[in-house]
């Protein structure tokens, strides 16, 4: 048990130590891994270029476009065996290859009874298994690694799901309304907030899961403009 997160650094203000991380960073990293599969099986449809609205547009160039969209085609690849995701190379990492290589780390570092280890399957397959497999790990077992290795797995999956939105060109239909201005315990959850500014008519922090409705979108932009 540790006093401070391990993630965030946040300890509880009477002095509760942390199983390994604070409640919010673990809900981030779960919200993180759930998305994954999902992202993964959208990216089909991203394959071929100017797909998802990402690609920069080229004027007067006489090379023919790629046949495949390379952000999409690296998220999409098969899983390869490769050291802990992080650093220069997480950027182009697979999905696949990422769950799998934080699903051995994790086997190994917890110890895990032997229903929990599982063989190579095909990548659909693949992928669903070991969200399953983490998302289970994180209500169980998450403890028993260490500190730095639990921030390093917890940003490797954030920075593989936010790959996988902006590729699914998520990001291109959605507004900032500024940080989620909740407070608990003393301890603003900062986390930002996008909306789709035609459709939302309301939105849920990922990380605090307060449900923000329409008539606040103002507010809150207000909010960040005033915090600069």
């Amino acid at each position: 048990m540790n006093r401070e997160c391990a993630i965030c650094g946040w300890a509880n203000p009477d002095g509760t130590p942390h199983p390994g991380w604070c409640q919010r960073c673990r809900g981030r990293t779960v919200a993180d891994v759930a998305d994954l599969p999902e992202l993964y099986h959208t990216l089909a449809a991203t394959l071929t270029p100017g797909a998802g609205n990402t690609e920069p547009r080229v004027g007067g160039s006489r090379t023919p476009p790629l046949p495949l969209r390379l952000d999409a085609a690296n998220l999409r690849g098969p899983a390869t065996a490769g050291p802990l995701p992080g650093g220069d190379n997480g950027g182009a990492l697979s999905i696949a290859t990422v769950l799998s290589t934080v699903r051995v780390l994790v086997r190994g570092a917890c110890d895990l009874p032997d229903e929990w280890h599982q063989g190579n399957a095909d990548t659909d397959n693949a992928v669903e298994r070991d969200s399953k497999f983490l998302i289970a790990w994180l209500d169980r077992y998450a403890e028993r690694v260490d500190p730095e290795e639990l921030a390093s797995v917890a940003q490797a999956l954030h920075d593989t799901r936010q790959r996988a939105w902006n590729a699914c060109g998520y990001g291109a239909h959605k507004i900032y309304l500024g940080p989620c201005p909740h407070t608990e315990d003393g301890q603003v959850c900062g986390r930002e907030l996008w909306i789709d500014p035609v459709l939302a008519d309301s939105v849920t922090c990922r990380d605090c899961h307060t449900r923000w409705d329409r008539r606040y979108f103002l507010w809150l932009r207000r909010q960040a403009e005033e915090a600069g």
